[in-house]
Order: structure tokens, then sequence, then C-alpha cells
């Protein structure tokens, strides 16, 4: 049974990803190819970047630390896999769409989340193998490979437990300490908030601190091995002895083990669970009434806010506009240090693209659609013209997205040294581009929804709707940028580039917007 459950779980994943929720169809070999060469690049950025950290620690073995060169790889590795997983092991664990089904046969509740478990793991080992890979090609190629390699590889496939059961073990916490709560959103939210604010700020800090690294190696092998004895396993497991990779190895799988069998033991009083809902006596009130556009919007909205995993995924871009703003008044000294270095113009076109491309990380409006599910014939079937409901998942992106765009740009324009036209060059086009992603997620959902989801995670974070419109997104701003350094520098001035540009875009928000009553109407129907 338990093999039969996890391959129809698996089977479901690799499916949804290539076929429409409606037709079932296999996707076409184009679009196949296209979202492999997208996946491709990212991941071969992303180990070219790992690539170049490891090259500058591979400079350990030199001072006789190897074995610390494969504890820092450990750890890198095991910090990522887990701050980019446990975001969404509550959800992936415990909210999945088909847990009242699942629930409601005799199946044991050891493995159904046994399924669970299995596919956060290949999460987890995904994202460690990003960045263990490059370790191990740095090493490869700078002291060659034999018993070191094939320990080497015997630890990337151990050590993913460890980020399992640390996720796991977090996910549960959450859920078994909010499921009681009403407002368990903002929990779950506060909570991924200071570890990605600790992540951001470890990433950003990495060079310096690879560099102190280097000049307190010594000191630092010793509390290594003083204190955190399971990553002192993993550097000498790897590095010379197999007696102390078996030890490590049985640090990631015990644990996991027990954490498995703990969790087992909750599970359906978790799942099963209404959560944060409680009797309240009823009260008579006045009926308020709204506009229609206004109880759309509303509906987003409260949808948006019940689940931490979709604010954090989708809205990252507003969060860090915001956080932007904060830093820019703070280090008002720096940035103005900073621009009296530059081209005159430059000040206003860098700030221009810094908004622009984090407002290009905001997908709000890319899975609205997709959200809807198997109930979507509940919206089909309302008096409701279909381009006011496509019209305000569009209004939904907006009141998330621009304010903190304007607040952020504002900011700017007080802060920084820009001249009149410029600063309304800075404030409208990441404005129109703001307006423009909105638009376009709805656009990119309308063509690839993913209606038929088990769990919300793999449309927010895996569907074919967010990554193109994410990558899209990306691609235009960076295709502004790169239009303007190469082509037009020595024939524009940077506020008249930016005013152009914002009536392009302008002009492609209207195209969409006179689309979404026709095609985009015709579309929603064979939904």
């Amino acid at each position: 049974m338990l093999g039969a459950l996890i391959r129809t779980r698996f089977a479901g994943l690799m499916a949804s990803m290539f076929r429409g929720s409606k037709s079932k169809k296999q996707r076409g070999a184009a679009f196949k190819i296209l979202m492999g060469v997208f996946a491709v690049f990212i991941v071969a950025l992303l180990m070219f970047y790992f690539g170049l950290i490891f090259s500058q620690l591979a400079m350990l073995a030199e001072l006789g630390l190897g074995w610390l060169y494969f504890t820092l790889t450990g750890i890198i590795a095991l910090s990522i896999s887990f701050v980019l997983t446990v975001f969404m092991a509550q959800q992936l664990l415990f909210e999945a769409k088909d847990n009242d089904m699942l629930l409601a046969m005799p199946i044991p509740t050891a493995y159904i989340l046994g399924t669970r478990m299995a596919s956060l793991f290949l999460m987890c080992a995904g994202v460690a193998l990003i960045v263990l890979i490059p370790a191990g090609v740095v090493w490869c190629m700078a002291y060659g490979g034999g018993a070191v390699l094939l320990r080497f590889v015997i630890m990337a496939l151990v050590l993913p437990f460890m980020s399992l059961a640390l996720s796991s073990l977090l996910g549960w916490l959450i859920a078994a300490l909010t499921r009681r709560m009403r407002n368990k959103t903002i929990v779950s939210l506060v909570f991924s908030l200071v570890f990605l604010g600790a992540y951001f700020y470890v990433c950003f800090n990495l060079n310096d601190s690879i560099a102190g690294l280097l000049e307190a190696s010594a000191s630092l092998a010793g509390s290594v091995q003083a204190h955190v004895w399971p990553f002192y396993a993993l550097g000498m497991g790897v590095a010379e002895s197999w007696a102390l990779l078996g030890g490590f190895a049985a640090c990631c799988l015990v644990p996991a083990a027990l954490i498995y069998a703990v969790i087992s033991r909750s599970f359906f009083t978790i799942a099963a669970s209404k959560h944060g809902e409680r009797k309240q006596a009823y009260r008579e009130q006045t009926l308020r009434v709204s506009s229609l556009r206004r109880a759309l919007v509303v509906r987003e909205l409260r949808r948006f806010g019940n689940n931490s995993m979709y604010i954090l995924n989708a809205a990252l871009g507003s969060i860090m506009t915001l956080a932007l703003a904060v830093l820019a008044v703070i280090n008002r000294a720096t940035l103005l240090e900073f621009a009296s270095m530059l081209p005159e113009g430059i000040v206003a076109a860098l700030a221009g693209a810094v908004l622009a491309m984090l407002s290009s990380l905001d997908i709000v409006s890319a899975p609205s659609i997709s959200l809807e599910g198997q109930s979507i014939w509940i919206v089909k079937s309302l008096p409701i013209p279909v381009r006011q409901l496509l019209m305000s998942k569009v209004d939904f992106h907006l009141i998330i997205a621009l304010p903190p765009t304007l607040i952020t740009a504002v900011v700017f324009v007080l802060v920084l040294p820009v001249s009149p036209l410029e600063a309304l060059g800075l404030i409208l086009l990441p404005s129109v581009l703001t307006l423009f992603f909105a638009l376009l997620g709805v656009v990119v959902n309308l063509h690839f929804p993913k209606l038929d989801y088990v769990s919300e995670v793999a449309v927010v974070k895996q569907s074919a709707s967010v990554m193109i419109t994410l990558f899209a997104g990306m691609g235009v701003v960076l295709g502004i940028c790169v239009l303007y350094y190469l082509l037009l520098a020595e024939l524009l001035p940077v506020w008249l580039y930016m005013l152009i540009m914002s009536a392009v875009f302008a002009a492609g928000c209207a195209g969409m917007y006179a689309w979404l009553p026709r095609g985009g109407a015709r579309r929603f129907e064979a939904l």
C-alpha cells in the first residue's frame, strides 16, 4: 500500500507539470523544452555562483584543514536546503487538499505522512545537490577524487535527511501550536520572515564571512570539533574516516526516523482538525452591502491573508521593497556618497531598475486562477461578468504590490539627488511595470492553469504560470537595462528613456486589458 501511495503521489506531481488541468492532455514538446531551458539556466547559474564560493574555501586544504572544507560545504547546503523548504513543510505535510479523502480511507496515517515526507525529502535533496555538486567538482579539480569522492557522494545522499528532519519538526511544531489559533497566518508569517531576514543577511555578507573564516580557520576548526560534533564527523568522515562518516550518517538518519515516528502519532489530529475555527453565538447585525468589484477583491485578499506560504512566495518583492525604503532612510549618507561617484542620471536609472526588478518578484496574480482549484465551477456559475472576475485578480495584485513600489520610489526621490524629470521617470516606470506584471500574471495563468493540485505549494511554487511570469518579468527588466546600456545611452537622457519605456509598457497593459474581456473570458469559460 505504501508503495502504491508513493507511486501515485509522484506520478501526480510529474503529470501536473506537463498537462493541463482540464483536458488532461500532455503539454507539447515546445513547452517541455522551454521549461527545461528555464530550469537548466537557473540551476547552472546557481551552481556557478556556489562554485565561486567553494573555490575560495578550497584554500583550507592548503592550510591542512581539508576536512573543514567539507564541514562548511555541508553546513551551507543544510542551511539553504532548510530555509527554502521549511516554508512549505507545514502546508505540504498537514494542509494538502486531499487530506479529507485520504483520511477517510482505510489507509494508515503513517503511510500518508510517509508519502508527504518523501516529497519534502526530494525538495530538500534537490536544493542540497545544487550546492553540493559544485563543491565536489571544485575539490576534484583541485585535489582529485578517489575514496574522498566516494565518501562525499555518500554524505550528499544522507545530508538531506537532516534537512528533512529539521523542516518536518518545525512544520509540525507550527501546525500543532497554531491549529487552534484564529490568526495562525500571522504567527507563521512572522516566524518565516525572521528566518528569511537572517538568510538574506548571511547571503549579503557572505564574501566578508568567507574572508573571516579563512583568517580564523584554526580557531574555527577547534570550535567545530568541540561543540558541533556531527559536522566535525561530516568533515573528517569525507576527508579520511569511514567510521566518522558512518557516525554522521546516523546523525542524519536516526533523527529523521524518530521525527517521522513522533509526527505520525499526532498527524491525524492535526490534519483532520478545523484550523482556527471556534463556535460563535449568532448575533443579529445589519447586512453591509458592497460593490461587486470590492467583494471580489476582498475575496482574493482573504485567501491571500490566510496563507503565509502564499504571502512569502508571491509577495516577496513587496516585502523587500518596503525593507529597501527603510534602509534608504537609515543609510541616506552612504547612498549619497555612492551617488556622488556615479555619472549624472545613472542614479535614477539604478534606483528605477532596482524597483522594477523587485516588482517582477511579485507574482501575486500568476497563481490566482489556479488557486480556484476544482471549485472553480462555483465562481463560473455565479452571475458575474468574467471580465470583472479577472480584473479583480489584477486589482488584488496592485493592492499588494503597487503601494510598496510607490512608497519606495518617493523615498528615493527625497533621498537621492535626482532632477524633477528623473523623479517622474523613477516613479512612473516601476509603477507601470507593476501594472504590466499584474496583467501578465492573469494572462499567463489563463494559458497555463493548474486546477487539479493536491497542495497549494504546487501552485504557488512549482506551476508553469508562476515560473513563466517570474522569468518573463525579470527578462523584461533586464531587457530594458541592456537596451539602454548597449544602444541608447549616448542618444537619450535617462529620464526620457524611462518615460518612453513607461509609454511602451502602458501600451502593453492596454493590449492585455482589451484582451481579457474577449479572449481571456473564452479561456476562462473553457477551464
